[in-house]
């Protein structure tokens, strides 16, 4: 959320990409989920023009350096976990929703489904948590970066 998602229009790399330095009119960064076990995967995108996608493509780098080296302040978390808390709710209006967290709940053993139990979670994570698993799964020096361009 910090970094991206959520509402599309707040976090880092939007900030900075879009809104900073006008590279981009969309800017997210997210975290995809794997395959079964696979811990999945984030992704930065930004929709940027073949004469600005060096710059955007730093920029992003920039970014998540930053965010390996300094971490997200206690306000960006605060802000990241008000949101997860809030749209909390909305996972779980339909039956296939409720399907989905039921089925990610059996495959990793957790009570997924039970909204109390992923509102307390939510509410836990402490921001030391998270500056551990930025440390342990960020490395911007191994990013794979794609880039689609229109045909000629």
């Amino acid at each position: 959320m910090a970094l991206g998602a959520g509402s599309g229009l707040s976090g880092r790399i939007p900030q900075r990409v879009r809104d900073r330095e006008g590279l981009a009119y969309h800017a997210t960064a997210d975290l995809v989920a794997g395959a079964g076990l696979d811990p999945g995967r984030l992704v930065a995108y930004a929709g940027t023009s073949p004469a600005t996608l060096a710059r955007a493509e730093r920029a992003v780098g920039e970014e998540l350096e930053r965010l390996r080296t300094d971490g997200f302040s206690s306000g960006e978390l605060a802000e990241a976990r008000a949101y997860l808390l809030g749209r909390e709710p909305f996972r779980r209006e339909t039956a296939r929703q409720w399907a989905d967290l039921a089925a990610l709940g059996a495959i990793e053993g957790l009570p997924i489904e039970d909204p109390e139990w992923s509102r307390a979670r939510i509410a836990a994570v402490e921001d030391a948590a998270v500056a551990a698993a930025l440390a342990r799964h960020l490395d911007p020096a191994r990013l794979t970066v794609t880039v689609g361009l229109p045909a000629a």
